[in-house]
């Protein structure tokens, strides 16, 4: 009987499961498809297609397709977050993995949708333009030649989709705002960064009636127009830029008047393009103007900005150039970013209004060539959108709580513009972050903020935290005249050092003898010391550690050099010299008298290692090596000498130059300028310790 019951009810499960898949089956209103990503997460992802109407006010129309991924909370509540790309014609969805991680705080409690807006990405039909690259953005070619790339993509995209028209911010609400639904959600909660607050702020103000609240990150309201605020935004964020490098003390000290010398630089580029006529890109004012605009989007490129523009004057233009490299796209969403600011902004002015509202500013924060600004405007007329979305000009009005985040160093969606949408936003909150800029939820603070508003969006709203300061790279063009400064100092002192040592032994020969010195000296350190560097250069040592000889030998010659030297005062190993040292006169005396033995032994071990060195990777230059090896090498040897006279313990010198060696070989980027941030005290010593870093190469050391 029991085995009975149990099979009648293991049938009855089994129906009901069915009943209920094929149901879930027939209600799915989303195909799947195979992510085209590999994910390196905890967090299971689903990716799909939502089907909708190409335009909402004919929705028995064409149809488009719409990719997204959703990332799955472990411990999900209801209500999941759709996150709005910027742009716009910001794919997103392959990138899923990397937001998963980016806003790992907010999967704690809540699915995480990321969609492809209509027109990028993934999403079909895809409005790319790949022949146009840098064109729009960077580019040193003439209008003509952009012109002629966008009226050429505008009519195939045209031949080939129909009307793009509908390629706007309203229809792209109405997709978005359906997305949650499609998927089984009942409430969503907005995350819209950049493009993505304004495409957000339409559908609080068009679709309310599902969103439960709204994160609206680096704002654009719907009443500003960007081709004729593009100057404002860049001299409100270029000024805040200042003000951080005046706080600084490192950077107000090394870079004075910034503006003044960005100015220059652009003046000189305006009269004469650099690299014009060769192989490499041309570099002209619209570059410059280009490279500290999109340097001023995040805390990162900021702290380089100023000595990106110190070696601009000086007429070094590497950091140029390897920027204008990774400008490069493929023009993925082109069409759509064309499409939508043309139809939502462009056909609301003119490029002379734009040029009218940047005459007020200086030419290098009013350029007339690009994506935004009076360049954007005169593209929009080759594109051929020229009827304006409706409501697009227009205050979002909503009662939706919602949080407006901005950063202070904002250049392209200054604070200012979250305050004017809040005011048609009356359950709004705005909060400024300091010491950020560009899409603030990428930054901790941000990103905490916004975690804390989703939980609880009806209560008090504050930021208790704050992004740190923006530590400014000090680069080596600026820090060598120090750093020289001090090497003339040390080349004084050892010069006094070799002639007090000199006269000691006129006066002296007997007690002050070179065949006493280098008595001290222990030979057979030098043999060690050439056996240890072959034997690391030609076995297996290197692979294990995945460090090529090469690399190996130059760590290892300060260190035997430093050891040695520490080694070399040891009153263990000759006796009389404790009571040399202890004289009044006796650690003075004792550093010139030995002074020439230090040198000949390190000498020795150099020169083999560097052999060695050369023996294994012939192409080296010996004059670069001599700069690597002798910096550290005179340093450790400086600490072992003085450790070890100074507590008359060799061991505990040896020791103490052992922990110096790994501290520069461990957290070795910790010593060159701009490789890793750092803060206060280390941020103030860092830039100068590049002179003595033992791992460094070749281009380290220009």
């Amino acid at each position: 009987m029991k085995r009975l019951l149990f099979g009648l009810l293991t049938l009855l499960l089994t129906v009901i499961g069915s009943w209920r898949g094929s149901a879930q089956e027939s209600t799915r209103e989303w195909d799947a498809f195979a992510c085209p990503f590999g994910n390196a997460t905890s967090y299971l992802i689903e990716c799909g297609y939502v089907r909708v109407p190409a335009d909402h006010d004919q929705p028995d129309g064409s149809t488009m397709q719409l990719a997204f991924a959703l990332v799955h909370s472990p411990d999900p509540l209801p209500d999941p977050i759709l996150f709005l790309a910027g742009g716009p014609g910001d794919g997103a969805v392959q990138r899923a993995p990397l937001l998963a991680v980016q806003f790992s705080e907010l999967l704690k409690r809540r699915d995480l949708i990321i969609l492809d807006q209509r027109g990028t990405g993934m999403s079909l039909p895809g409005l790319n333009c790949p022949e146009i690259t840098r064109s729009v953005f960077v580019d040193a070619a003439d209008y003509a030649t952009t012109e002629g790339l966008l009226i050429a993509c505008s009519h195939e995209l045209t031949t080939t989709f129909g009307n793009l028209s509908v390629y706007n911010t309203k229809q792209n609400a109405a997709d978005a705002a359906s997305i949650p639904s499609a998927l089984g959600y009942e409430t969503a909660n907005l995350l819209g960064i950049s493009y993505g607050t304004r495409l957000g702020l339409t559908i609080l103000a068009e679709h309310p009636e599902h969103i439960r609240s709204a994160v609206l990150d680096s704002v654009t309201p719907l009443q500003v127009n960007l081709y004729e605020e593009l100057a404002y935004s860049f001299d409100h964020a270029f000024a805040a830029f200042e003000e951080s490098c005046t706080t600084d003390v490192m950077c107000r000290s090394f870079y004075s008047n910034i503006r003044d010398q960005y100015y220059r630089v652009y003046q000189r580029l305006d009269a004469e393009r650099v690299g014009e006529g060769k192989e490499s890109e041309t570099i002209n004012a619209e570059v410059l103007s280009q490279f500290v605009l999109t340097s001023l989007y995040r805390s990162e490129t900021i702290a380089q900005l100023p000595a990106a523009l110190n070696d601009f004057e000086a007429g070094d233009f590497t950091v140029l150039y390897e920027w204008l490299d990774r400008a490069v796209t493929n023009g993925s969403g082109m069409g759509m970013a064309m499409s939508v600011m043309c139809s939502d902004q462009g056909a609301y002015t003119t490029f002379e209004r734009a040029a009218a509202a940047e005459a007020a500013f200086h030419p290098a924060l009013s350029p007339d060539f690009g994506f935004f600004g009076s360049g954007g405007a005169r593209l929009c007329a080759a594109w051929g959108i020229d009827a304006p979305t409706v409501g697009q000009n227009i205050a979002a009005q909503s009662t939706v709580p919602t949080l407006l985040l901005t950063g202070t160093l904002d250049p392209v969606t200054p604070p200012a513009w979250a305050t004017l949408a809040a005011e048609t936003l009356p359950n709004s909150t705005v909060i400024e972050l300091v010491n950020t800029a560009h899409a603030t939820t990428f930054t901790h603070c941000g990103l905490q903020t916004a975690a804390a508003f989703f939980d609880n969006p009806n209560g008090v709203v504050s930021a208790a935290c704050t992004n740190p300061p923006i530590g400014f790279v000090l680069s080596e063009r600026v820090t060598r005249p120090t750093i020289s400064g001090a090497a003339a100092i040390s080349g004084v002192i050892a010069i006094l050092g070799v002639g007090l040592a000199l006269t000691a032994y006129a006066r002296r020969p007997f007690y002050y003898s070179l065949f006493a010195s280098l008595k001290a000296v222990n030979i057979y350190w030098i043999g060690v010391s050439v056996v240890f560097l072959a034997i690391i250069a030609f076995s297996d040592a290197a692979k294990t550690f995945y460090l090529d000889a090469t690399r190996m030998v130059e760590a290892v010659v300060p260190l035997l050099i430093g050891a040695q030297a520490a080694l070399m005062f040891s009153p263990d190993d000759e006796p009389a010299l404790e009571i040399i040292a202890a004289c009044p006169r006796g650690i003075a005396w004792l550093l010139v008298e030995r002074w020439i033995g230090i040198i000949a032994a390190q000498s020795l071990i150099a020169v083999g290692g560097m052999l060695v060195s050369l023996a294994i990777a012939p192409d080296q230059d010996a004059l670069v090596m001599l700069a690597r090896w002798i910096p550290p090498a005179v340093l450790l040897s400086a600490v072992g000498i003085l450790i070890t006279l100074r507590f008359r313990v060799a061991a505990f010198g040896l020791a103490v130059t052992g922990v110096v060696w790994f501290i520069f070989i461990l957290f070795g980027d910790l010593f060159i300028p701009g490789q890793i941030e750092v803060f206060p005290p280390l941020s103030y010593i860092q830039p100068f310790l590049w002179g003595v870093h033992p791992y460094l190469q070749p281009d380290d050391l220009t």
